[in-house]
């Protein structure tokens, strides 16, 4: 085997091991969103079978069922994010990025993806998530980083960040207030 094929197949696997949902949802305006979770779950190596039963079980929990056959190009931005999700999550690898999703979404379909992170999370995957909704993130997640203008302030459970910022039990949005503005 030469080094080539090696490293192709190590590219494979890599990108086989993470999912990422971006801020802005970047859809082929001409598939329908079928299309979108199908081609997701096949570049992902997802069984037919099991690309049904979680093409099923996503649409179901994101209130997508009757678009399902719509093209992405009718759909709105709150819609258009939920097929990035579904396609993120139909293909099941250990590792989610997701950058800024509750942009666009529903109260529904925020609660629902919150619930569906906890399922992810309890079944031993990880998930990144960038977020600005601070006061939602600090229930369903274990570690945060508190970033400020490129720069990383503070990292660590939310007690480690309460305590580093000497203001222990307060919430993560005071703490990055506290952290961000010195108190001020």
């Amino acid at each position: 085997m030469n080094a080539t094929t090696t490293g192709d197949k190590d590219s494979e696997g890599y990108h086989s091991a993470l999912s990422f949902v971006p801020e802005s949802p970047l859809l082929y305006e001409e598939m329908t969103v079928r299309e979108h979770v199908e081609f997701t779950a096949r570049a992902y190596g997802v069984s037919r079978a099991d690309y049904e039963a979680r093409s099923r079980r996503l649409s179901e929990l994101f209130r997508m069922e009757d678009k399902m056959d719509s093209l992405s190009g009718h759909l709105s931005k709150g819609m258009k994010q939920k097929v990035m999700i579904m396609c993120a999550f139909v293909a099941s690898p250990a590792l989610y990025v997701i950058d800024e999703p509750f942009l666009g979404l529903d109260p529904l379909g925020i609660r629902s993806l919150l619930d569906f992170m906890l399922e992810i999370k309890q079944s031993g995957s990880s998930i990144l998530l960038s977020s600005h909704i601070l006061s939602t993130i600090e229930n369903y997640c274990d570690r945060f980083i508190v970033l400020h203008q490129g720069r990383v302030i503070t990292e660590g459970t939310l007690a480690e960040i309460g305590a580093a910022a000497g203001k222990p039990g307060l919430p993560l949005e005071q703490l990055f207030y506290e952290l961000v503005q010195g108190g001020k």
